[in-house]
């Protein structure tokens, strides 16, 4: 190897570069970048990679760790690097929908959440950031609240969430509701089934008990407290039972779904019940 090209490049070390010649050469490179597609992937006006470029790296990367002695390198090679706006608002861009996203799966030490601890006991927060923070959460909430309105006009979602809450409580017939299902088999046998469960389930609600010979009726075990006095406490003192049975009959009468509302303290009268029930039946 010549001498020439041996020594080529070496003139610069050791060599000081003034800050004005330093922030040109800055300056200069950003422009080029600015109109031209970096040869190794970088693209266009801010210097983001392309997609293929940006797949390619991560590739490389995964499953890789860096040691603790490169942590505190990087560490301190940015230790009071000051960030352009440009920079900053860049990286928000590209964290956009990823909420702390550098914490996740990561198990915090004991020590560290007692630091974490005591440093937060018995910090109160500003009116004005409490009221903030109301405020934030109370917008959320009616977003989130017209949204399920929306979707819950929809047959198929109402039909499913119905169905999932259902299988999510493990429900099952409570004791007034395998009574009445008692009293339905023995004296109307093959009539009705207990549908509580999700196994029948229409856009107006889920009924109790569903017939299963063609005949589009229902029946409905309403308990006094959920179903009267709960209602009649928190919206309307005058309410009566015989206006929650309109309700209620109209709701399935729009599916051509004819109801029969037993309460709770009916199940005392036994033969009353009975003939009832007989009564919706052969109506």
């Amino acid at each position: 190897m010549s001498e020439s090209k041996k020594n080529k490049g070496q003139f610069k070390k050791g060599h000081i570069v003034s800050a004005e010649t330093r922030k040109k050469l800055s300056e200069s490179i950003k422009k080029w970048h600015k109109i031209h597609e970096h040869p190794k992937g970088m693209l266009g006006k801010y210097n983001l990679h392309s997609k293929e470029w940006n797949e390619k790296i991560s590739k490389s990367l995964k499953g890789r760790k860096f040691s603790d002695k490169l942590k505190k390198k990087l560490a301190l090679a940015h230790k009071g690097k000051k960030l352009s706006e440009e920079t900053k608002k860049l990286m928000s861009l590209q964290r956009r929908g990823r909420s702390n996203y550098w914490l996740r799966g990561r198990k915090r030490q004991q020590e560290v959440k007692e630091k974490i601890s005591k440093k937060l006991k018995g910090k109160s927060h500003s009116e004005e950031h409490n009221k903030n923070v109301s405020e934030s959460l109370k917008k959320i909430s009616e977003k989130l609240s017209i949204r399920h309105k929306e979707l819950w006009q929809n047959p198929k979602y109402r039909k499913a969430m119905i169905e999932n809450t259902i299988k999510a409580n493990h429900v099952k017939p409570n004791k007034k509701e395998q009574l009445l299902n008692n009293l339905i088999q023995t004296y109307f046998p093959n009539q009705f089934i207990y549908s509580g469960d999700g196994k029948v389930v229409f856009p107006c609600g889920c009924p109790d008990f569903w017939n299963i010979n063609g005949l589009k009726k229902a029946i409905n075990l309403n308990g006094l407290y959920w179903h009267l006095w709960k209602l009649q406490k928190e919206e309307n003192p005058s309410l009566i039972k015989e206006d929650i049975e309109i309700e209620d009959k109209e709701k399935y009468k729009q599916y051509g779904i004819d109801l029969l509302v037993i309460w709770e303290d009916e199940l005392k009268n036994k033969e009353q019940l009975i003939e009832k029930i007989r009564g919706f039946i052969n109506e």
